[in-house]
């Protein structure tokens, strides 16, 4: 898919935008919600209104993001068939990158707000 020169430009920007420092104003401001753009060829398992889908601009190898479809603003107010679901996207996640990057420790960080 090729993008258009904006959405390249907007690409390199976000890409940046970690290493540049200016990451935390770009997610606050964007005047949406940045998960509900989510292109259909990132996201690989999807279940119960949850994603699992990679972190395009991730720090590290491996790097996954479970995203509920649903607008919360706190992990609170998950539902239970919610949680199940992304507890079993974090055991599938794990191992996937387990067996795909060799690695053993991992770490789940959890965003809320």
């Amino acid at each position: 898919m090729k993008l258009t020169p904006e959405e390249q430009k907007k690409q390199e920007y976000y890409g940046d935008a970690r290493t540049g420092g200016y990451y935390g104003d770009i997610w606050t401001t964007v005047g949406k919600c940045v998960f509900c753009d989510l292109r259909d060829k990132y996201i690989f398992y999807e279940e119960n209104g949850v994603v699992m889908t990679i972190a395009l601009y991730a720090y590290i190898d491996g790097n996954l993001m479970i995203v509920p479809r649903r607008h919360v603003k706190s992990v609170k107010e998950l539902s239970d068939l919610e949680w199940q679901t992304i507890r079993k996207m974090m055991y599938i996640a794990k191992k996937m990158i387990r067996k795909v990057h060799s690695i053993k420790g991992l770490q789940y960080i959890i965003r809320d707000g």
